[in-house]
């Protein structure tokens, strides 16, 4: 049985990996690995040394981004249907010029669904508007590598003067431990992706302008009251949300349609946790621009949703952590996210009253609109890094 914080044999090995990267000429070192198993021409000056065990997202500051997958097996298994969540890729080469995010197994076959979550979080432009791929090769922004390759690379490494042979040999004895049996593939070069850049968050009055957020709390809070959508209710009101999309001709989100049935989290989920039943636990997801854009807005969220939210979040409706997350991200994603979504109208009919009309006075600072004011500012409206 496997002790609580007791690394797994896929973390060790990873581990090691990474180690075998490090070191005085880990420059050199890691080019060659990009070359041979990631399929990279130019990786560019690392901008950090390789790391292993990402447990929290960041901006990536290259212009490109790769997503490999290694396995012990060519080709990839679809996994589960689920896409938009939180990812955490098991290692990561930073280059100036590419960044590398890793995912590795030591059995079988590269989940897709995972690797494309992966491609999702971290705001790699791979395909986004269809990015399920079939069992053929991948598109761009990926790369599927085996065990096989690593050996092949490690095998070159150790005929440079500067190799470390402590580090390569930890790495191959593991290596023969875990994945005996590994083939290697053919190399072909991989074709990077552009990494998508964080939104420049909205003014405040863009949000305050449309909305009385004193007002919307109160509304949205009497609506989900009358309206909640439990856990158990969650795989009914995706479908819900789904055929709504489709009815009104506008493209389905991706997070309606590509989804864990026991993990889903429609718009109106969201705001029966925040308003009704208070479950929520802040995670890295909440911390990343990207979680909202792809878990909140991707599944269906409007402007409307989206203004709730902050307005549940200024009256410091949860944990102070949520609270932050939430102050900070609404007005990243904010114009990513529609004025109106297909699947809301009674929500939209519920808190009409807390909508300005376009003709309205001045912008009013409301308490709450004050508290965002003063967190912008503080934070330099940017979401808040650990």
């Amino acid at each position: 049985m496997q002790r609580k914080n007791e690394l797994t044999p896929e973390n060790r090995l990873t581990n090691a990996l990474v180690q075998a990267l490090h070191g005085p000429s880990s420059q050199r070192v890691v080019q060659r690995f990009a070359h041979e198993v990631c399929g990279l021409s130019k990786l560019g000056t690392l901008i950090e040394p390789p790391e292993a065990q990402l447990h929290d997202f960041r901006d990536l500051n290259a212009p490109q981004g790769l997503i490999v997958g290694i396995a012990p097996q060519p080709g990839t298994v679809l996994g589960n249907k689920r896409i938009s969540g939180k990812s955490q890729p098991d290692a990561l080469i930073h280059g100036d010029e590419v960044a590398v995010l890793i995912e590795n197994k030591i059995r079988g076959k590269c989940s897709r669904s995972q690797l494309i979550q992966h491609a999702m979080f971290w705001a790699l432009d791979a395909n986004r508007s269809q990015p399920m791929w079939s069992l053929s090769d991948p598109p761009e922004g990926y790369r599927i590598a085996t065990w096989g390759d690593v050996r092949r690379w490690l095998s070159q490494e150790r005929n440079y003067a500067e190799a470390d042979s402590g580090r390569l040999g930890h790495l191959e004895r593991l290596l023969n431990e875990y994945v005996p049996h590994s083939a290697s593939t053919d190399w072909r070069a991989a074709e990077p992706v552009p990494v998508i850049r964080r939104p420049d968050p909205v003014s405040l009055r863009t949000i305050t302008e449309r909305w009385d957020l004193e007002q919307l709390r109160k509304a949205t809070a009497a609506y989900v009251s009358r309206n909640p959508v439990y856990r158990d209710d969650c795989k009914a009101d995706t479908e819900r949300m789904a055929e709504a999309f489709a009815t009104a001709g506008k493209p389905v989100p991706l997070g309606l349609q590509w989804f864990d049935p026991t993990e889903t989290m429609t718009p109106l989920r969201r705001l029966t946790i925040m308003y009704k039943t208070h479950e929520d636990r802040p995670d890295n997801w909440q911390r990343a621009w990207t979680g909202w854009w792809n878990g909140i807005v991707g599944r269906g969220a409007d402007q409307a949703v989206l203004a709730a939210m902050l307005a549940w979040a200024l009256t410091r409706g949860g944990d102070a952590k949520a609270n932050n997350y939430t102050r900070a991200n609404v007005p990243v994603v904010w114009q990513l996210a529609p004025e109106s979504s297909p699947g809301l109208e009674d929500f939209h009919a519920a808190v009409e009253v807390a909508q300005r009309k376009s003709e309205a006075s001045p912008l009013r600072w409301t308490r709450a609109a004050s508290a965002l004011k003063d967190h912008l500012h503080e934070t330099g409206g940017s979401p808040q890094r650990s």
